[in-house]
């Protein structure tokens, strides 16, 4: 069997920040709300490398069929979220090594936050969750 690849945390990456984003206009109550929900809903927020659809011409593709044909491994799972002014910070785990010294380089300069609006789980709704991110290069 091989070594396990090598992981690193990055803390404090921003994923996102209050204003209009998609045409939907998310407040400071809004990302307070993400924070409080990270917790209480049973998700693992997980770290792509790219948003499915924005890669090799699959724009008709949902996320479920993409996953099915080409598979879509994490590369790093979020521990913690917070907010700080209007940006909501996040703490990453698990990074490869080698992922985290391309987004240190700039290679993926932007994020995309993948947002539950009124998700559902067990009896509850929380109006604000996040699903989790993907690296845009």
């Amino acid at each position: 069997m091989p070594d396990k690849l090598p992981t690193i945390s990055i803390p404090a990456v921003e994923i996102f920040r209050t204003g209009k984003h998609n045409n939907d206009v998310y407040s400071l109550a809004d990302l307070d709300s993400m924070v409080d929900n990270f917790s209480k809903v049973s998700l693992d927020p997980t770290v792509k490398s790219t948003k499915v659809g924005h890669q090799m011409g699959q724009e008709e593709l949902d996320e479920q069929a993409f996953t099915e044909i080409f598979g879509a491994p994490a590369l790093g799972y979020i521990e913690r979220i917070y907010r700080k002014g209007e940006l909501l910070l996040a703490d990453i785990k698990e990074v490869p090594e080698t992922f985290a010294r391309l987004v240190d380089a700039g290679a993926y300069r932007h994020i995309s936050a993948e947002i539950y609006w009124n998700y559902k789980e067990g009896n509850a709704v929380y109006d604000r969750v996040l699903k989790g991110i993907a690296f845009l290069g």
